[in-house]
């Protein structure tokens, strides 16, 4: 029980560290999708959030009923509907960052992409 609320607060603060590159990106470095080829779609900015929450889902657990997964999937998609940050992906994350992030085998390295 400690070890499943500590993997869910770890995969809460990561979430708000993905949360936080994308607000990186977009405020101190100035990302700019448009300068790197064809914008993000909002459709791509839920891919990216949807292969990070699995991608960290995979790093914390290790096995997850199919129902639980999708249920922190959703919970993460909720959460970003609250997020400025989040609104901001498709015009400030750049696609090639976004195409390093959708290559990266695990949550560190599609964090790295997004740096």
């Amino acid at each position: 029980m400690f070890q499943m609320r500590h993997a869910e607060l770890l995969f809460c603060k990561r979430g708000l560290l993905f949360a936080g590159l994308v607000g990186l990106c977009t405020g101190i470095l100035g990302c700019n999708g448009s300068l790197f080829g064809k914008r993000l779609s909002e459709a791509e900015c839920h891919e990216l959030l949807d292969r990070y929450t699995n991608k960290m889902i995979d790093q914390s657990t290790s096995s997850i009923r199919p129902a639980e997964r999708e249920e922190r999937i959703m919970q993460a998609r909720r959460l970003s509907q609250l997020d400025p940050a989040f609104a901001e992906c498709a015009s400030r994350v750049s696609r090639e960052a976004f195409e390093c992030a959708m290559k990266s085998g695990n949550a560190d390295q599609m964090e790295r992409c997004l740096m």
